[in-house]
């Protein structure tokens, strides 16, 4: 059985690399913490204050993310994600799934663990939410089109999505990570079935521009907490009943695209490389 191959040598992306990946993530991150931390200390120093060091942050990490990203093109052999058109009807779930799960994820944000205060979000939001949904996208497509890509190439998919949603871990913020677990898992789950990233793409832009598209009807700041709650429900009864409403509507979703026969992933070819 393919399963009991796991630690066979093979080309292209191995669970190995995919840490090794992970850890890069993680030390980028660290370093370009560290620059920013010196660049603001020195700016004391000659008296000088740096603006916003979350934007200066955002921008090196950006660029950490975008070389980690080449660097996993040339592991997977230089293969590109697969972009299958797909039908109108996975476009409507696709974007139906995302709005749902943006709305379960907004009972995160009244659990009491963070890391990130309120401030600090808001900082980051003025310096332009574009850039961090951009920021977003990279990472989104470093862990699927390119982790969950490779992986799915050399592993069963239960194996490739727990070692591709665990590289969820990267955001820090316990929210951030519980939330974009159930994303990333979701989003490989429909590039393996579907073949195309274009979905993955939709579900990312979708999940992080919808509560931009309700502050144009409702008087919400966006980087407060849970205005899906407090603000475009406002009503506890009414809001529980629509995440309710939503957990099954993703499940229906998720049944109807799990009877897609997906195409071939795994290598035929078996080439000592690890």
């Amino acid at each position: 059985m393919k399963d009991d191959l796991i630690f066979q040598k093979k080309k292209g992306m191995t669970i190995s690399k995919a840490w090794i990946l992970f850890l890069s993530m993680l030390i980028a991150q660290l370093i370009t913490g560290g620059i920013v931390g010196y660049k603001i200390a020195k700016a004391r120093g000659e008296g000088a204050v740096i603006e916003n060091p979350y934007g200066m942050t955002m921008y090196y990490t950006l660029g950490a993310y975008i070389i980690l990203c080449v660097i996993a093109f040339y592991i997977n052999k230089k293969e590109l994600p697969r972009f299958n058109i797909p039908s109108f009807q996975r476009v409507g779930f696709a974007i139906i799934i995302a709005i749902f799960i943006r709305i379960l994820s907004s009972v995160l944000e009244d659990l009491p663990f963070s890391f990130i205060t309120q401030e600090s979000i808001e900082q980051m939001g003025q310096f332009n939410y574009t850039f961090i949904v951009l920021q977003s996208l990279v990472i989104i497509f470093f862990q699927v089109g390119f982790i969950g890509h490779g992986l799915l190439r050399n592993y069963e998919f239960i194996t490739a999505a727990i070692t591709t949603t665990l590289v969820s871990i990267v955001h820090f913020e316990p929210k951030s990570i519980l939330s974009m677990i159930v994303l990333v898992g979701i989003m490989l789950y429909i590039y393996y079935k579907t073949s195309s990233f274009w979905l993955v793409i939709i579900i990312g832009l979708v999940y992080m521009y919808i509560d931009v598209v309700m502050a144009l009807f409702y008087d919400m700041n966006i980087f407060h907490n849970n205005n899906w709650r407090n603000v475009i429900i406002g009503n506890d009864a009414s809001y529980y009943s629509l995440v309710a409403f939503c957990v099954l509507g993703t499940a229906g979703l998720l049944y109807i695209i799990s009877r897609i026969d997906p195409l071939e992933w795994q290598r035929s070819d078996e080439l000592p490389e690890f």
